[in-house]
């Protein structure tokens, strides 16, 4: 058995606990009766469409339950954050919803009380321990118990166990390992929001006090509406595929347990219809969105509300007969379907519900599928899959990426701190290795994370931030020294002084923070769709044509600078973008050498041994092996022919613009770290046939 204990003498004693208990039930009880009395009333009527009604009434006894509880024991004065989120949140919930809710606090020793006045709800309406439970917090640890778990309260003189409902165990002993700060939360939030299915639950919040639980639910919202803006299309079709799918699987279907009922109607298709009615809804562009009402009314379609409220009325009439029969209505507890069940539904309420709530959930998909299907979609003025689909082994390196996973392609907030009154943005993973409270955020920003993770675009200032992270992306720790600052200005400068036709470049404006720890770069949007090559080599966007044309110009670029002692040093694919007229733009400014200043040279210039070397790293490694061969490897359709095209004009433009390299290529030491220069065979499509 595992026993969890809580101390709670030096909080108030256990004839307090009794007292409380006792004047709140006398509050709550004939209130409940209230409630029950209504809900026959509608069932003798044989009328569910004004359950909802009856639903909103519960929800507001609950939530005046929980205030109550929160001014006894003090809880505005704690530095606690409490909110209520899924069913109470959203106004769905049924007369016997799990209430769901969710503690914040820094300090682990305020656990105390969450466990006293989730006692104390569970005793006024008596109900078992785990009935009231955090609805995310327990999912951040991972770990086992096979065994009986029970909850205790010590008090001075007397002690009260809880045992938790079997089959619960392992939820409740993780909520008691879990940590409740508000990092955690975010952190939780974060990698959820970025998943491929945005669960409905984290639209709807209700703060019961307003530590922390403002800021975390202004952050939801927030995010929320950028990622469903730039995932809209991809979704919609994704949703209407559920759609229909599900439409097939109803036909027919039969239902031999009460939760696999309760799951499919009430968890699953909800989850469907929420989905849909949030896309119908957005081009309202409301995403503060706190009930399936407010929902609805977003939309002003009164055939789908009337819809809608007969689903969920026949959901909660199901409920409650379930209740007069004794069977329990939930999807944790396997319950047979008594054969006479169906005759005491038709008794009770004159037809079999389980037979008509397939067709009451089919008319919704029908009806959400026709608005759905004709609802015009807007591309978004910024296309964020441009940035995240590569070439298949591109690099073995590519691989290597300590950051978050949820940080490196799913839209996510940028915060900003304030360091020596000055605000600026911080990577979230540089946050938390710094140990910055995110308490310490004044803002955020919606990103999304380029090719490069470090790199990100705001959507909201359209605009991208260069940001140091303390993590290794591929050769090295990706922190922004000075130096590199100092490159891209420098960069930047020369390139303008020496202008090419039909190449551009991103500006940058470097920020120097009091440490370099906080410097970051502004790179600038040119607000009109840019391509990544690799983009365009993966997905043959582009003609063969238009792309050879592309190669000559790039091959141009780089040797025209390159007379003129002006180094492209990773002119890696995704530094190259291309618009739809063949105009090819660079980013990342601090990636390019000169030899005349002491901060542009390379490292490694050292262990070279001639300039001919120097350009074979820079113009065989970057030019021909990570841009010109991937198009030759991976573009459907090109020949040999295109090939000995490129080559020729190589040898062609390296007379004209008189570079020397030597009979050999150079490369990085794959087997040492850093950069180490080695030589290797003289790359093809340098070769002079």
């Amino acid at each position: 058995m595992k026993t969890i204990s809580f101390h709670v003498e030096h909080i108030l004693s256990y004839q307090e606990y009794l007292d409380i208990i006792l004047e709140l039930r006398k509050w709550y009880i004939p209130k409940k009766k209230e409630i029950l009395e209504k809900y026959a009333l509608l069932l003798s009527q044989k009328d569910y469409t004004q359950v909802f009604d009856i639903m909103k009434e519960h929800n507001t006894i609950i939530m005046e339950l929980w205030n109550k509880i929160i001014q006894k024991l003090q809880l505005n004065e704690k530095e606690i954050g409490i909110y209520l989120s899924n069913s109470f949140a959203r106004e769905t919930n049924l007369l016997d919803s799990d209430i769901d809710i969710n503690f914040i606090y820094q300090d682990k020793e305020l656990e105390v009380y969450e466990e006293l006045s989730e006692s104390i709800f569970t005793k006024v309406l008596d109900t078992y321990r785990d009935f009231v439970h955090d609805s995310i917090s327990h999912r951040f640890v991972q770990g086992e118990v096979n065994e009986e778990v029970v909850y205790e309260l010590i008090f001075q003189n007397k002690t009260i166990r809880e045992p938790i409902t079997h089959g619960n165990e392992r939820m409740m002993y993780h909520l008691f390992q879990t940590k409740k700060d508000v990092n955690s939360f975010f952190h939780y939030y974060t990698s959820y929001l970025n998943s491929e299915d945005t669960a409905e639950w984290i639209y709807f919040q209700k703060p019961l006090t307003h530590k922390y639980t403002s800021l975390l639910c202004s952050y939801i919202e927030e995010s929320i509406s950028y990622i469903s803006k730039y995932r809209n299309e991809e979704k919609k079709q994704n949703t209407i595929k559920k759609i229909k799918q599900e439409m097939e699987r109803i036909e027919g279907k039969k239902f031999h347990d009460i939760s696999d009922v309760k799951k499919y109607y009430k968890n699953h298709a909800f989850q469907i219809i929420y989905e849909s009615l949030l896309l119908c809804s957005q081009e309202n562009h409301h995403y503060a969105i706190t009930s399936v009402n407010e929902l609805l009314n977003l939309i002003h379609d009164s055939t789908l509300t009337k819809l809608i409220q007969e689903y969920f009325g026949f959901i909660m009439i199901l409920n409650y007969l379930c209740d007069m029969y004794s069977i329990p209505f939930r999807t944790r507890i396997k319950t047979t379907i008594p054969v006479n069940f169906e005759d005491f539904m038709k008794r009770q309420f004159g037809s079999n519900l389980l037979e008509e709530l397939p067709q009451k959930v089919k008319k919704i998909y029908c009806y959400l599928l026709k608005k759905l299907e004709f609802k015009k979609s807007e591309k978004p003025d910024y296309d964020i899959q441009l940035e995240h689909i590569n070439i298949s082994n591109y690099s073995p390196l590519s691989k290597i990426n300590d950051t978050s996973l949820c940080y490196q392609k799913g839209v996510y907030l940028l915060p900003f701190i304030k360091v020596n009154e000055k605000v600026i943005p911080i990577h979230p993973d540089t946050l938390d290795d710094l140990n910055i409270s995110r308490e310490k955020v004044i803002k955020y920003e919606p990103v999304a994370p380029t090719s490069s993770t470090r790199t990100v675009f705001s959507l909201k200032e359209k605009k991208y931030y260069k940001l140091a992270i303390l993590r290794q992306i591929t050769r090295s720790i990706r922190d922004l020294k000075n130096k590199e600052l100092e490159r891209s200005e420098i960069a930047t400068k020369m390139l303008q002084e020496n202008p090419y036709k039909e190449f551009y470049i991103l500006h940058e404006t470097c920020v120097y923070g009091e440490e370099e720890i906080y410097n970051y770069i502004i790179r600038e949007y040119p607000n009109k769709l840019l391509y990544p090559w690799f983009y365009l080599i993966v997905t043959q966007t582009f003609s063969k044509d238009k792309m050879l044309k592309i190669i000559f110009k790039m091959i141009d670029i780089w040797l025209f600078y390159a007379s003129k002692g002006i180094y492209f040093e990773s002119a890696h694919t995704q530094n190259f973008l291309v618009d739809e007229d063949l105009n090819i733009y660079y980013r990342d400014m601090s990636d390019i050498r000169m030899l005349h200043i002491p901060v542009m040279r390379p490292s490694y210039l050292e262990e070279l041994h001639s300039i001919e070397e120097l350009h074979s790293i820079f113009f065989d490694r970057s030019m021909l092996s990570q841009n010109i061969e991937h198009f030759l490897k991976n573009y459907v359709g090109v020949e040999e022919q295109d090939k000995k095209r490129i080559q020729f004009f190589i040898q062609e433009k390296i007379k004209e613009y008189n570079i020397s390299f030597p009979p050999y290529s150079m490369n990085y030491d794959k087997n040492r770290a850093g950069h180490h220069p080695i030589q290797l065979a003289l790359h093809e499509l340098r070769k002079n046939d």
